[in-house]
């Protein structure tokens, strides 16, 4: 069925269980019952996924045209529901129906819609990442890897060198120490006798120490045959393929470790860290195999 004719059905069956509560019970007595005859347009908007936003306040007004003319054939019992009552009683289940629509269900909707898209939008991004991942492992494996030299800016590139990867909007990340000190006191003075004070010293404390990550530069890292370097707004930072002991690559970026020290060097972006991580291993392993050859042949 039409979302909007269960709609237009569910004010009716609402307007008629008005009517019915309204007739059996005189002045009011039964008018508890009345707040049960909101169920029906409010299960009906929150259950189907199929209404427009921009129609419903239309899709009420030509309810309540079409409910007042059934009203004004209706026989009406002792005059304890009126006309006008009833076109009164059929406004507030309407209005209050579609405002709380719009205050609980819609909102509720609208957050469960953004979560799914948000999930659907995560999951095409991971599978466009494996493919172009795949593809990146493929070519290597044959010794074929992408040129993307003219894309790189803020960087000077030596002789024969080239890009194979890169990565934009890339955090580099420091880890740095906080210390604070819980349970000191400023010192305190107070009077003994006449014209003589006792002061108690002040004392920080004992340390606590919390490690936090900040975000020191902003820029790009680039993957080519010769090193791994990071163009950032204030610095740039230089990795020879050599002395890169390991990468460590997470859902959200890359951890770089160098020979002889003992921090990584972290950074952090939304897509390509497995590509990147793939293109570091590759090149590491491609210079390693050049020079194995002469380091052999001078022994």
């Amino acid at each position: 069925m039409n979302p909007y004719l269960k709609l237009f059905v569910s004010i009716v069956l609402s307007t008629l269980l008005l009517m019915l509560c309204q007739t059996l019970g005189r002045n009011g007595s039964n008018g508890y019952l009345i707040w049960a005859t909101f169920l029906p347009p409010i299960i009906v908007i929150a259950s189907d996924k199929g209404f427009r936003k921009m129609y419903l306040i239309g899709l009420a007004v030509v309810a309540l045209s079409a409910i007042i003319m059934i009203l004004a054939e209706a026989p009406l019992k002792d005059h304890t529901l009126t006309f006008w009552g009833a076109v009164l009683d059929l406004f507030i289940v309407t209005f209050l129906s579609l405002l709380l629509y719009f205050l609980c269900v819609f909102p509720v909707q609208r957050a469960l819609a953004n979560r799914a898209t948000a999930k659907e939008d995560k999951r095409l991004l991971l599978a466009k990442e494996q493919a172009e991942l795949d593809k990146f492992m493929t070519e290597a494996a044959e010794g074929r890897y992408p040129d993307l030299s003219s894309k790189i800016i803020g960087v000077m590139l030596h002789r024969g060198e080239r890009c194979c990867a890169s990565a934009e909007g890339v955090d580099y990340v420091v880890m740095k120490k906080k210390t604070s000190y819980v349970g000191g006191s400023q010192g305190v003075s107070f009077r003994i006798a006449k014209g003589i004070k006792y002061h108690v010293s002040a004392y920080k404390g004992r340390p606590v120490t919390t490690v936090e990550d900040v975000v020191a530069d902003r820029g790009s890292l680039y993957v080519t045959n010769q090193r791994v370097v990071f163009a950032g707004v204030s610095k740039v930072l230089t990795f020879k393929l050599e002395t890169i002991g390991d990468v460590r690559v997470y859902s959200d970026g890359i951890a770089l470790l160098q020979e002889n020290k003992q921090e990584p060097f972290v950074f952090r972006f939304n897509y390509g860290s497995s590509i990147v991580a793939a293109a570091i291993r590759s090149m590491v392993d491609e210079h390693l195999n050049l020079i194995a050859p002469s380091s052999g042949g001078h022994k």
